[in-house]
């Protein structure tokens, strides 16, 4: 039964689009890698730009939290993609990352590691690139080199540096260092979905909070045009 949903869900993808293959750059512990390529889907630009925009728009997901969780939210979207019949991969970049986010809360975010999906996007001149899907970071689909450069603000107290960048599945998670081949979901899914559940509570406290001091902020400056103006000759 279950060799046989396997094929249903391969006859599904492969009827949806076209695929183009990426090095995997996950291995089993030290040895060969048991799957030297990952199938990635092709995609119409257009089609490229509105599945971004469902990935902005997925109010479960948060991108205003930049500084941890981008693991989480690459699964999610990869998930939401292939719920699409998109098949996406995951490009990992290494080293001392520091790149200026959108967020008001967290405008510098560094990293010893990030990681977004990917899929190869159809050019208006016929060709394919392989374009990146991170909304911490972007308002588009964005092409390999604008990704990595994005990482390397060099204007911060701590010097930048990409040390390597690779590709791997949808269902990786974590760097190559970290983690061996991984073939499906398992529980990443549940673990993404309860991570940001609980960055979404922080931002909802942080959010509160700046409304709180916009609000006394407001009531003091209204104090002081308000209040009793003082001169030599006594209270006006």
């Amino acid at each position: 039964m279950k060799l046989l949903s396997f094929l249903i869900f391969a006859v599904v993808f492969a009827a949806s689009g076209l695929f183009q293959a990426v090095t995997n750059g996950f291995k089993y512990g030290n040895q060969q890698r048991a799957v030297p390529e990952v199938q990635v889907s092709v995609i119409e630009m257009q089609q490229a730009n509105d599945l971004f925009r469902s990935f902005v728009n997925n109010k479960e997901i948060v991108f205003s939290f930049p500084v941890d969780g981008c693991y989480a939210r690459a699964t999610l979207m990869a998930k939401m993609a292939e719920d699409q019949k998109i098949q996406m991969g995951k490009i990992f970049a290494e080293g001392l990352l520091v790149a200026r986010t959108s967020s008001d809360a967290f405008p510098i975010a560094r990293w010893g590691w990030h990681v977004a999906p990917i899929a190869h996007v159809k050019q208006s001149d016929g060709t394919t690139r392989l374009m990146i899907f991170d909304p911490s970071l972007f308002d588009r689909p964005v092409t390999e080199e604008e990704w990595t450069q994005k990482m390397q603000y060099d204007q911060d107290i701590l010097k930048p540096r990409l040390d390597k960048v690779y590709y791997g599945s949808r269902f990786q998670t974590n760097p190559s260092s970290h983690e061996t081949i991984q073939t499906r979901w398992g529980s990443n899914l549940r673990k993404s979905s309860e991570l940001m559940n609980f960055f979404k509570g922080l931002m909802d406290q942080y959010e509160t909070k700046i409304k709180e001091i916009e609000m006394e902020r407001a009531n003091w400056d209204l104090f002081h045009r308000n209040r009793p103006q003082l001169t030599p000759g006594g209270v006006q």
